[in-house]
């Protein structure tokens, strides 16, 4: 199977599309994420989407590629949960959510450890009761041991003071989430205000997402 990767500053993303499996679909199914050992934690997502109009009990199943240098550690938020830390075989269940403006997103972290490496992770998704219909999702990071990636966020479009992230008025419209160090996410929005309030005060990295292109930056208050 060919792989079509288009890289845009810190990530590339691949183009395989899932056909409607029942009550959910992938848009697509496989993503790429190229960072460095500098952007750690790396996060990136795959949109899942609810075909019907109801909610409905799914289930993951988690399998971490032998590729996967041992000093990763990933983490996954299916939107209903946080998993601060995922091996191989870990599974659960999750409610897909009715669909709304923004599909839902099932999140993967991957703190780095300051170790390179190229590697794949995967999700069987599937209703419980039709695990012989699971559909296979997989996150491949591509981690370089140095910053090569041109169009780092200036830092003075993001400032925090007061626990308020603010935000220059030209990101009004961007999609923002911001991220603890350790993997956890704090929060995800569209910026439509020039203050979003956050109650933390350690270090973070945030995560802008313009049209195709995902850009990184650490804040210490």
């Amino acid at each position: 199977m060919i792989r079509s990767i288009l890289f845009v500053f810190a990530f590339g993303l691949g183009c395989f599309t899932c056909i409607a499996q029942g009550v959910f679909s992938f848009p697509k199914v496989y993503t790429a994420l190229q960072v460095s050992v500098e952007q750690s934690p790396a996060h990136w997502y795959l949109r899942i989407k609810n075909n019907t109009p109801e909610e409905h009990t799914l289930r993951w199943k988690f399998t971490r590629g032998f590729s996967c240098p041992p000093e990763w550690h990933f983490s996954f938020d299916d939107q209903n949960q946080y998993y601060p830390e995922l091996k191989s075989g870990d599974s659960s269940n999750f409610t897909l959510l009715v669909k709304t403006e923004i599909l839902q997103k099932l999140i993967i972290g991957n703190t780095l450890n300051n170790t390179p490496g190229r590697g794949s992770v995967f999700f069987d998704v599937y209703e419980p009761s039709k695990k012989e219909e699971a559909v296979r999702i997989e996150y491949e990071f591509i981690v370089s041991s140095a910053t090569n990636i041109s169009g780092v966020i200036n830092t003075e479009l993001f400032y925090i003071k007061e626990h308020t992230l603010y935000c220059n008025s030209s990101l009004w419209g961007s999609f923002v989430s911001v991220f603890a160090l350790n993997g956890q996410r704090i929060l995800a929005k569209k910026i439509t205000e020039e203050g979003i309030k956050i109650d933390y005060n350690k270090p973070i990295v945030i995560q802008l997402y313009t049209a195709n292109k995902v850009q990184f930056i650490k804040i210490f208050p």
